[in-house]
């Protein structure tokens, strides 16, 4: 169980998340992305080809606003789909290069936008960030793994 101070870091980072989201959102209709939503799939297609189900879960989206996404996407050269060899009804969504220059693109400005912010900090304070940012990003990746691992 989380001890109170360890609840109390949650909430603040909790805090701190939406407006993170903002700046991602205005990173995004200013790198010409146009939609979080748009951004948000390119960005989950950068790991990797998905099936366009798999893609609604992770964007938390309908069926139908998935298909209006991809289509979109496809038509303008972002994305492709790819039939699976074993299972011709399976298709698979996966950037273009095209699309990958947005995705990188996006993450560049919106990096930037992050890094100005990290600047107002003091050093000290802006390293201790570094760490705790690269700390959390494990121990996240081994709760991920380890739910994993459970479920099968």
């Amino acid at each position: 169980m989380a001890q109170l101070k360890d609840v109390q870091a949650a909430r603040a980072l909790v805090a701190v998340m939406p407006l993170v989201g903002r700046l991602a959102s205005t990173k995004a209709r200013e790198s010409g992305t146009v939609s979080p939503e748009r951004a948000k799939a390119l960005v989950r297609l950068a790991s990797g080809a998905m099936r366009a189900g798999e893609l609604a879960q992770q964007c938390w989206l309908t069926p139908g606003a998935t298909t209006e996404l991809v289509e979109g996407l496809v038509r303008d050269g972002l994305v492709r789909r790819d039939a699976v060899a074993s299972d011709r009804r399976v298709v698979r969504i996966s950037l273009t290069a095209a699309g990958r220059r947005e995705v990188d693109r996006y993450h560049t400005a919106f990096a930037e936008a992050l890094g100005e912010a990290i600047a107002r900090l003091e050093p000290l304070r802006r390293e201790r960030l570094r760490l705790a940012l690269e700390d959390l990003r494990r121990a996240l990746e081994e709760s991920a793994a380890k739910e994993l691992t459970s479920v099968r």
